[in-house]
């Protein structure tokens, strides 16, 4: 499966990003027991899947946007046996002619950490920021639970977001904020209280970037689950907002832990995923 699709809105071009594959034990993570398992999503069930970790490039007239910066540093939990991941992010958007200094602003869907561990890198021994230009946004609740990890000595915050506040470049967000007329924040709460999601409005087309409103496409028909770590009352309040945006505006969608992009179907009075055809 390749790991890198570039679509093209109008003016805009968007490159979603695999920067490497997870396993997901869907039924612990879930909560779902044998008995509730769907038979079209048996195989899903049977043994840990295989899921994405996307990030987002958008490219605009005078803007750069990433969304999530991961790297592929995994323990042992979610590694994939004999696996071996795909090119880096920097690497990826070298590929599609972008570098990391054109990076204006990077949007953190929320602050686990293979949505933010790329941020920073290794170089002499220091820790300095992998997109020197850019400013982080994030959203202000998540950005706050964030303060005593990253007043950890040697943990991921403290490399990473900590170094990035050290320069000036966290800029909290509270609700939802715009980056010029066609890139819009959302705050989307529910897989963590200052998630966000991201609306890009070009070409008479709408594409979200959604974070982990969902980790399998089994969510998107069966709503009513949702990982054991999520706030799920209100996780649920921001996917139905979603969705009824999404299926009114037939907007484009990716996911971050599903491979491509794809669109939401009305099927059957409930609601899957179409996962979006790939152009030659």
């Amino acid at each position: 499966m390749e790991s890198l699709q570039v679509i093209e809105l109008g003016e805009a071009r968007v490159g979603v990003i695999n920067t490497g594959d997870l396993a997901l034990d869907l039924a612990d993570a879930l909560g779902v027991t044998p008995a509730e398992q769907p038979a079209e999503y048996a195989a899903d069930f049977a043994e840990p899947a295989q899921v994405a970790v996307n990030c987002i490039y958008i490219g605009l007239p005078g803007l750069n946007v990433l969304v999530d910066a991961a790297a592929y540093d995994l323990d042992s939990s979610f590694a994939l046996p004999n696996y071996t991941p795909p090119p880096d992010l920097i690497a990826q958007l070298a590929q599609i002619g972008v570098t990391p200094q054109e990076i204006d602003h990077i949007i953190i869907s929320h602050l686990h950490f293979d949505h933010f561990n790329g941020l920073t890198h290794q170089q002499d021994g220091q820790f300095v920021p992998s997109f020197p230009n850019a400013v982080v946004h994030i959203g202000q609740a998540d950005w706050l639970a964030a303060q005593p990890k990253i007043e950890t000595a040697d943990s991921l915050e403290a490399h990473t977001l900590g170094v990035l506040q050290q320069q000036g470049r966290i800029h909290p967000v509270n609700g939802d904020y715009a980056l010029g007329d066609a890139v819009q924040i959302l705050a989307s709460p529910g897989e963590t209280p200052g998630h966000q999601t991201v609306k890009l409005s070009a070409g008479g087309q709408t594409l979200y970037c959604i974070g982990d409103l969902y980790h399998h496409i089994v969510e998107i028909a069966y709503p009513q689950w949702g990982v054991r770590w999520a706030d799920m009352p209100t996780m649920q309040q921001s996917r139905a907002q979603f969705v009824e945006a999404a299926l009114a505006e037939d907007a484009i969608v990716i996911v971050s832990h599903v491979h491509g992009a794809g669109q939401l179907a009305e099927v059957n009075g409930g609601v899957q995923w179409r996962t979006l055809e790939r152009s030659a």
